[in-house]
């Protein structure tokens, strides 16, 4: 994936910035990574693993860091589950316990959020692939972002859209619903699709956020398809994403859908709702590409 590979990149890169005083020849490189393990967005977070998991194991059997005196890589996890003060807390831990010279995380844009701020404190870097902009908003020195932010996306999410009605020859969409997850990830992102909406002279006929973790999709389902848009634009972990997409299929509605990553990203989004699938754009920051793809497919027998 072009961004796991710009994150190992850039993970190599700030460990022999950071750790060139501190470690020893050969000595083992001590890397965190703080990710949900368990709890909702758990699937993502043991996708994130095993990808991590690939790209070190290649760094290692090829000799470790060569600039370090073939110094190996060590991957540290600490599962933040899927609430923020639990990954403040973690990573308070992980720094405490075992000093790494990087911490990579967290996934959900609020953990990240929350993470940060104690690593940002004791001065260690932070990678992240998380997309809200409030992350990086905030003058900090030490936490670096590198995946597109969530107004981009949402922007490039109606761009694209437009474009590829246009390219079909099919007359300019006129209404839109908008729907996210009460979160740093989802609030970012929904504003930006409504703001390049109504800048595109398009009307937003519903805007609705909701708590993660649905247990019922059917309210949030009878909203949607009572606002009868002729655009979906939506984000949700897997969980939310399958319950509402199922709802939606339930009951005949066939609107175009344009999703922002997340759940809508990952394989076991696909192989739950099947052909239900039809109809969804996924707006995504990166494509998984190249051998770490290929090694990743031939193991697990998916896309990364």
């Amino acid at each position: 994936m072009k961004g796991k590979s710009l994150f190992m990149g850039s993970l190599l890169s700030m460990s022999l910035a950071f750790s060139a005083g501190v470690v020893q020849a050969a000595d083992p490189v001590t890397v965190g990574v703080a990710i949900p393990l368990s709890g909702p967005m758990a699937l993502s977070g043991q996708n994130i693993k095993r990808s991590i998991d690939i790209a070190v194991d290649n760094i290692n059997q090829k000799g470790g860091i060569k600039s370090l005196g073939g110094a190996p890589l060590k991957m540290i996890y600490a599962d933040t589950t899927s609430d923020p003060s639990t990954g403040a807390n973690v990573v308070s831990r992980m720094i405490s316990n075992n000093r790494p010279v990087a911490i990579q995380g967290a996934y959900g844009s609020s953990i990240t959020f929350a993470a940060t701020g104690v690593s940002e404190r004791q001065k260690i870097p932070f990678l992240t692939m998380s997309f809200s902009d409030d992350i990086i908003n905030r003058g900090y020195k030490f936490v670096y972002q590198v995946v597109a932010t969530a107004s981009s996306m949402g922007k490039n999410q109606v761009d694209h859209t437009l474009e590829l009605g246009k390219k079909a020859g099919a007359p300019q969409i006129q209404s839109i619903a908008v729907i996210f997850e009460d979160t740093a990830f989802g609030k970012s992102q929904a504003d930006s699709v409504k703001k390049t909406a109504e800048a595109a002279g398009l009307k937003v006929v519903l805007f609705e956020s909701y708590a993660p973790g649905l247990a019922d999709a059917v309210p949030l389902v009878n909203k949607i398809v009572a606002a009868k848009s002729q655009a979906l634009f939506i984000n949700a972990t897997i969980s939310d994403s399958v319950l509402i997409i199922r709802g939606l299929r339930q009951q005949g509605d066939k609107t175009p859908i344009v999703a922002g990553g997340a759940g809508f990203l990952e394989p076991d989004f696909y192989k739950a709702i099947g052909a239900e699938s039809e109809g969804i754009f996924v707006e995504t920051p990166a494509l998984a590409i190249g051998p770490l793809n290929d090694q990743y497919r031939a193991k697990y027998g998916t896309f990364m």
